[in-house]
């Protein structure tokens, strides 16, 4: 079985924050975590981020905004077969094999704007790669109504 969990962090660059995730993740068994918000543009806070995160793999699209970003983190155990992320921090993907089978498992952060978030959505499918199961989680910015 594979524990997969999802947050939209709202910004991940300070120490007290990463402190927080460390914890959180300690007491919530997890495989994979999928962020959302990063808040982190530049490469320096992701390598301080990985720097902080040693046990993980970790696949990263960076925002161009302070909005932006989302990120995988793979528990080193299991073996990343193909990563990709967009260029606009919206999308990260991992392949792994999952008991023999391989499985995409993505991460997403939606536009807030609908027409933005419209486009978004019909165009996820060219950055995933196929797969025989492909699971998305992440902040997809819509509400139940």
């Amino acid at each position: 079985m594979l524990f997969i969990i999802t947050y939209n962090i709202r910004g991940i660059t300070t120490c007290a924050k990463q402190k927080l995730l460390r914890t959180w993740l300690k007491q919530t068994p997890h495989d994979v975590v999928l962020l959302q918000e990063l808040h982190m543009t530049k490469t320096n806070h992701l390598q301080d981020f990985k720097n902080s995160f040693l046990e993980y793999n970790i696949v990263c699209s960076l925002g161009t905004w302070l909005a932006g970003g989302t990120l995988i983190m793979i528990k080193k155990k299991y073996e990343i077969i193909d990563s990709g992320v967009d260029p606009e921090g919206r999308i990260a993907y991992v392949k792994i094999p999952c008991n023999q089978i391989p499985i995409v498992i993505v991460s997403v952060y939606a536009p807030a704007q609908i027409t933005e978030r419209c486009a978004f959505f019909k165009d996820l499918h060219l950055y995933i790669p196929s797969a025989e199961w492909i699971l998305i989680g992440g902040d997809f910015n819509c509400s139940p109504n």
